[in-house]
């Protein structure tokens, strides 16, 4: 049985097991032939920030910042693809029950 991949989705953070994810990923999608997408969610609720000192829109801002500056540093990394798709959705944390 052959199995085939067209796109192999990594959801990434800037802790070390996504970093390690994006590198066996990126592996993965090498040898599958398939293209590499990489996801990191910008946390939304950093423009609710209470005690903040900036305005909302700079907090959000900022986080979009560190989220592609995150993707652009696995990128450069000689694994990944520097081709790969890259997606930067603004979501609310789940709440825990």
């Amino acid at each position: 049985m052959h199995m085939s991949f067209g796109k192999i989705l990594i959801a990434v953070d800037d802790g070390l097991l996504a970093a390690r994810a994006a590198d066996v990923g990126a592996e993965l999608a090498r040898d599958l032939h398939a293209q590499l997408a990489l996801v990191s969610v910008v946390d939304a609720s950093a423009a609710n920030a209470v005690a903040a000192e900036a305005p909302a829109y700079e907090l959000l801002a900022e986080a979009r910042a560190n989220g592609k500056k995150l993707i652009q540093t696995l990128r450069a990394k000689p694994g990944p693809d520097p081709e790969a798709l890259e997606f930067m959705p603004e979501a609310l944390p789940a709440k825990r029950s």
